[in-house]
C-alpha cells in the first residue's frame, strides 16, 4: 500500500522522493512552496565539501541552479552581484551539475566569485540537483527561509525586484 501511495504521488506531483520526518516516514515533493530543503553537498573549485548546515547562520538562502556557459545564467549572476548590499541577510548558493564541474573554474574567475563571500559555486556532489530543480528555465533560483522552507521559485529571467520581494 505505501508503495501505490508514492507511486500515485509521483505521478500527480511530480518527483518525489523519501525523506526522514521525526514524526513519521513520508514523501516529500522538494519542488513546492513550503518544502524543507533537503540535505545537499556541494564541492567546491579546491575540491572542499560544504553542506547545507554550511550555510545555518543566514536569514534566507537562495539556491541558483545554472549552466557555466549560459548567457541568461551570466546575466542573472552579474545582476545579483550589482546587488548584493541588498541581499545581506541571504546567502547565494550556484549549483552546478555535476556534469559542469569542469566549467566551475572558468565561470568562477568570470565573476571573480571569490571577491563575493556572498557567493558559493559548487558542484552538486549529493545527486539533489533533481530533487530540487524543475529544470523549466534557466537560471532557476530557489528562496529559502530561516526555517529553510522553500518560499518561491524564479525560473528564466530573474529580475532583481522579483528577489527582494522575498527577502526582507
Amino acid at each position: 500500500m505505501k508503495h501505490f501511495i508514492i507511486a500515485i504521488a509521483i505521478i500527480l506531483f511530480g518527483t518525489v522522493v523519501r525523506a526522514q520526518d521525526p514524526h513519521n516516514d513520508i514523501a516529500v515533493n522538494f519542488k513546492v512552496v513550503g518544502a524543507p530543503i533537503p540535505n545537499f553537498l556541494l564541492k567546491a573549485e579546491d575540491g572542499a565539501l560544504y553542506s547545507n548546515k554550511d550555510f545555518k547562520s543566514s536569514k534566507y538562502l537562495l539556491l541558483m541552479m545554472f549552466n557555466p556557459m549560459c548567457g541568461h545564467c551570466d546575466m542573472a549572476t552579474d545582476s545579483i552581484k550589482a546587488h548584493l548590499d541588498e541581499f545581506k541577510k541571504a546567502k547565494i548558493l550556484l549549483f552546478v551539475y555535476p556534469n559542469h564541474e569542469a566549467d566551475m573554474p572558468f565561470f568562477n574567475k568570470n565573476h571573480a566569485i571569490k571577491d563575493y563571500p556572498q557567493m558559493f559555486v559548487g558542484a552538486d556532489s549529493f545527486k539533489v540537483t533533481d530533487r530540487l530543480f524543475t529544470y523549466q528555465g534557466l537560471p532557476q533560483i530557489n528562496i529559502y527561509n530561516k526555517e529553510r522552507k522553500l518560499i518561491k521559485i524564479f525560473q528564466g529571467d530573474i529580475f532583481i525586484d522579483s528577489l527582494k520581494a522575498y527577502i526582507k
